[in-house]
């Protein structure tokens, strides 16, 4: 027997490279890349409408490039659009720059590579836990079970 998903959460993990291929440029601002911030705001919209009808929490998180816990902590121009964003729909914002700031680059992502290692997807999770925690409590209350 097919048994249907029936979410009550959906968190969108964004990066920089989803707006341009070139990621530094984007946290950078260096140039005008309205036409797809406008692209990937749409697609956004699109999944909050669908939330807000189906009754599911949407959240919008943003995963860091390894350089801007590096050597770019002062870049955020795309958290501050994605952000701005988020506060004009109500959707949460989840940026975990200041927990890993605390935790150094060196743990979280690999040396030749600008991916999460496995430990910086068990930090990325512990966040995300963090951060969604009360919103999944509330959530799943025993009256709500029912």
């Amino acid at each position: 027997m097919h048994q249907a998903l029936n979410p009550k959460m959906i968190v969108i993990n964004l990066l920089p490279n989803d707006v341009h291929g070139d990621f530094i440029k984007v946290i950078k601002g260096e140039e005008d890349f309205e036409p797809n911030y406008k692209q990937m705001f749409q697609y956004l919209e699109r999944i909050r409408t669908y939330c807000t009808t189906m009754g599911i929490q949407f959240v919008v998180a943003v995963i860091p490039s390894k350089e801007q816990i590096s050597v770019m902590k002062e870049y955020g121009v795309f958290q501050d659009r994605v952000k701005l964003w988020c506060d004009e729909k109500e959707v949460p914002f989840a940026d975990p720059r200041a927990y890993f700031n605390t935790l150094g680059w060196e743990q979280l992502y690999f040396t030749w590579d600008p991916h999460f290692s496995p430990l910086g997807h068990k930090h990325y999770s512990d966040f995300l836990y963090e951060f969604t925690q009360t919103m999944i409590s509330n959530e799943f209350q025993p009256d709500a079970l029912n």
